[in-house]
């Protein structure tokens, strides 16, 4: 799949990856909530919806030990290189630690992450900074408009 043919969420976490704001990936509010400073005239994906086009392409997620949250990146070559020795994967998602051993499928790992998220996405808290969950920063909303 060409860049500029992959999904919004693909984009800003490659451009977040290589510019080296994050070195493991995003929280899927933030991933969400950025949709609608990227993709303006697009409604924001449900939780679902972004854990099945992750699924499509392939994506990895843990739990971030900085944050305490489970963070979503890219797939890069050594991640498939070492795809074996991961403790889960599910479907086209390798979960890079033991944080999701429970989890045995997508629609276990999807109830989950609402579990998890849902009322911060409802309460549009996309961003969390220092323990806390809010809207995006200007910082994050300086760095999202890098992507435009």
């Amino acid at each position: 799949m060409e860049e500029n043919r992959r999904p919004y969420w693909y984009i800003l976490l490659r451009h977040f990856e290589n510019k080296g704001y994050i070195h493991n990936g995003l929280t899927i509010p933030f991933i969400i909530g950025a949709r609608e400073r990227l993709e303006p005239k697009e409604k924001l994906f449900t939780i679902e919806e972004l854990m099945m086009s992750i699924n499509e392409i392939g994506g990895t997620i843990l739990e971030c030990s900085n944050i305490g949250e489970f963070v979503i990146g890219t797939v890069d070559f050594e991640t498939l290189k070492f795809k074996h020795l991961y403790p889960n994967i599910i479907d086209n998602i390798i979960v890079t630690d033991n944080s999701l051993s429970m989890v045995k499928n997508l629609e276990e790992l999807i109830a989950h992450f609402k579990n998890c998220y849902q009322n911060h996405i409802e309460s549009a808290e996309y961003s969390k900074n220092h323990g806390t969950w809010g809207y995006f920063t200007e910082e994050d909303l300086k760095k999202l408009d890098e992507i435009k």
